[in-house]
């Protein structure tokens, strides 16, 4: 079952492995999670949803950041995963319970992984600046 079928509490269409009968009768498998765990679909459709931008250091010795765009939450520089929390509590804290506010949490730390290896596959973004671009150019 994948992590969207699990946030939204659905069923598996099709499964390899040996729980794969389990999973095509709705039967809880190990790793689901209970029905208070699960986020609001909204929320997991606005982490999947964010704006996610890698900035480089200023090049002497500071790390790069990134910084986070969540739909309705805001923006905000990345700094881990119990930041991110409190942040996405201040618009879910009614809806949501603390675990499932470090739950998304970690979705949102999971998401970033996953966008910045996307990008490190790409050979990162490779942009040419407009002013530099005419000088490289061969005439």
């Amino acid at each position: 079952m994948g992590w969207l079928a699990r946030i939204f509490g659905g069923t598996a269409l099709a499964s390899v492995g040996a729980a794969a009968p389990a999973v095509a009768s709705g039967a809880p498998v190990s790793g689901d999670l209970p029905a208070g765990g699960r986020l609001p679909a909204e929320l997991a459709l606005s982490i999947e949803a964010a704006t996610i931008v890698f900035r480089p250091g200023a090049g002497n010795g500071d790390e790069a950041r990134v910084h986070v765009e969540l739909p309705g939450v805001g923006r905000w520089w990345f700094d881990g995963i119990e930041d991110a929390a409190e942040r996405i509590g201040r618009t879910w804290a009614d809806v949501c319970t603390p675990a499932q506010l470090h739950r998304a949490a970690r979705l949102l730390a999971a998401e970033v992984g996953r966008r910045n290896a996307q990008d490190f596959a790409r050979g990162g973004r490779q942009r040419e600046s407009w002013v530099t671009a005419p000088l490289r150019r061969e005439w």
